[in-house]
């Protein structure tokens, strides 16, 4: 059975009915918020992926110029589309009433890639919490505080150095103030900038969780290992008596026959 979409506004109007008047006035401003960036997100275009792949490059090149430590080095399908992709020429908007399939398609694209760096972002807050859920406002503030500092800015830094403001996010030291976008850059790259650290930092959480278990197994295994050797091998010099019987009597009944 197919979901009945038909029912969204119906369902919408269901959750809305039963706020409080300011709260309804903020629930508005967030429905209007999400309608004019999907506006904006169609008067970006297209992007190709492979302006997501230089920017990868760029942002991993930065890192290592600024911890001087090694560290992955860009692949060469990374190298060669970073260079492509600054030929590229700026993608046209698409109109959802002359392009309505390029339109939704490029919406849907854009809520899946927003929905991933949120879940992707969640996971990350837990682990750097140590909590097991976001389930109070302070925990939400402290949240929002540490992605800001440790992912939001970094990334927005990058973007900004990349196309040539890197002065732009110089001297921001207090936790809310607002961070805005850096000139002719779209939501979409900056979603998949985001998205790309985080799926960067749980691939280091998995090496190191892997690398972990790994060592205590080993661990484990040498010690059980040298109990075991801890007693000499008596076992491998005694003689198997009803064996030797056994071959015994065969000679010696060959012989004397």
């Amino acid at each position: 059975m197919l979901w009945q979409s038909h029912r969204i506004e119906h369902h919408l109007q269901t959750c809305l009915c039963g706020l409080k008047d300011v709260d309804r006035h903020v629930a508005n401003g967030e429905i209007l918020g999400v309608s004019l960036l999907l506006e904006d997100i169609l008067q970006s275009g297209n992007q190709d992926s492979s302006t997501f792949v230089a920017l990868v490059s760029n942002s991993e090149n930065e890192d290592t110029k600024s911890k001087k430590s090694n560290s992955r080095p860009a692949s060469s399908y990374s190298m060669v589309s970073a260079g492509r992709s600054s030929h590229k020429s700026k993608p046209s908007s698409i109109s959802r009433t002359k392009q309505p399939i390029e339109a939704y398609e490029l919406l849907k694209h854009f809520l899946i890639l927003w929905k991933s760096t949120e879940v992707l972002k969640l996971d990350w807050s837990l682990r750097k919490l140590q909590v097991n859920k976001i389930d109070t406002p302070q925990l939400h503030r402290l949240m929002s505080k540490e992605y800001k500092e440790h992912k939001l800015l970094p990334t927005l830094q990058s973007i900004a150095r990349r196309t040539g403001h890197s002065d732009m996010y110089e001297g921001i030291t207090h936790e809310t103030e607002p961070l805005t976008m850096p000139p002719n850059v779209s939501e979409i790259e900056v979603k998949a900038a985001q998205l790309l650290k985080l799926i960067e930092s749980l691939e280091d959480y998995m090496i190191q969780e892997t690398t972990k278990k790994l060592t205590k197994d080993l661990n484990l295994a040498f010690a059980e290992r040298g109990r075991e050797e801890s007693a000499l091998p008596t076992d491998l010099w005694k003689r198997p008596v009803s064996v030797f019987n056994t071959i015994s009597q065969f000679i010696y009944s060959v012989m004397t026959l």
